[in-house]
């Protein structure tokens, strides 16, 4: 837990600085108010996740939960919600964004539990380990051009405080662009490097496995209790 809060104050500081349309603040925000639930309260969307552990006797049945609750959470929001926020999903409250994506995350588990016979919660900890360091290593290849757009900064007062705040975060992540460094990333522009979606369709038209998303298992994607036209844009950054 500890790990991947200091994950995601990087991950937010990318978003900050790459960022700067309204376009994605609500899915920033339905992540940022998921995670304070989770890391502060120990709590998913109104779920105790410490009664949870002792009511579940395995971590299928978790994610059973899980899926059942978002499917819950998304249904009253269709039953109760014009069209207008129906049609863009950018729109959508944070708790409809973070359901929708538990759903789809919790089934594509659940479907690897069927294809693979899946029952060892250690081994599902150990792949859900995989997935988020994956995901958090395809945002930090954004690190370099965080530093850099924040060394050339226009405004002149803001410029001193930007290049001294890009050389501590070049200290405090030289760790990690030694690390990213071993690797060898594909190659994609710095529009698309920042979205999820973007590496998957790279992988996938290579025909290499795809880095672990949220959104599929195996060659089947999970499908969206909000039809697929209405899906919200992953970003990795």
């Amino acid at each position: 837990m500890t790990r991947v809060s200091e994950g995601l104050s990087l991950v937010k500081l990318i978003e900050k600085t790459l960022y700067e349309s309204n376009e994605l603040v609500n899915i920033i925000n339905a992540a940022g108010v998921s995670w304070v639930g989770v890391a502060l309260y120990m709590k998913w969307q109104g779920m105790d996740l410490r009664k949870l552990s002792l009511k579940c006797k395995n971590s299928k049945n978790v994610l059973l939960e899980f899926s059942n609750n978002a499917k819950r959470t998304i249904g009253k929001f269709k039953s109760t919600t014009n069209g207008f926020l129906m049609e863009n999903p950018l729109n959508w409250p944070a708790n409809i964004i973070a359901a929708n994506s538990m759903y789809r995350i919790s089934r594509t588990i659940l479907l690897s539990y069927q294809e693979e016979n899946e029952q060892n919660d250690e081994g599902l900890f150990q792949r859900l380990s995989v997935m988020i360091s994956d995901i958090l290593a395809a945002c930090f290849t954004n690190l370099a051009r965080v530093i850099i757009t924040k060394c050339h900064r226009n405004a002149i007062e803001i410029r001193e405080k930007s290049v001294h705040e890009a050389f501590l975060l070049l200290g405090k992540t030289t760790q990690i662009f030694e690390l990213l460094q071993q690797h060898e990333w594909p190659s994609l522009d710095h529009d698309n490097v920042v979205y999820i979606e973007e590496w998957r369709a790279l992988f996938s038209k290579n025909n290499e496995t795809p880095m672990t998303s949220p959104s599929t298992s195996g060659d089947e994607a999970v499908t969206s209790l909000i039809s697929d036209e209405e899906q919200v844009t992953i970003i990795v950054g």
